[in-house]
């Protein structure tokens, strides 16, 4: 079951074009408050595309890839930063500072 729909998505346009300004996540609140009478709160518009997550019944390699495609799609691109939370298809061991992951390069 979905949560409920962010009081941010409305003015996800405006919001956007004030990201890529570079205004801080209070001065763009400030200014939905101001330009736009945002009842909501600054954690609101702080959360609002911050992070994307899906439910899952299984954790292996198939389930894994599916749900890396489709928070990539919900991004529409490629993000700077995977947290993967020592999910089992991707975290062979789990380490705060060093998790052992399949995939990862070697460090040079």
């Amino acid at each position: 079951m979905a949560g409920r729909k962010s009081q941010c998505e409305p003015l996800a346009e405006a919001i956007l074009a004030k990201v890529e300004v570079g205004l801080s996540a209070r001065r763009i609140y400030q200014d939905l408050v101001e330009e736009n009478g945002f009842a909501d709160s600054y954690e609101s518009v702080k959360r609002f595309r911050k992070g994307y997550s899906e439910a899952l019944y299984r954790q292996d390699t198939d389930t894994f890839l599916r749900c890396l495609e489709n928070g990539l799609r919900s991004f529409g691109g490629t993000p700077l930063l995977l947290n993967l939370d020592n999910f089992k298809a991707a975290v062979r061991n789990a380490d705060w500072f060093d998790p052992d992951m399949p995939a990862r390069k070697a460090r040079t």
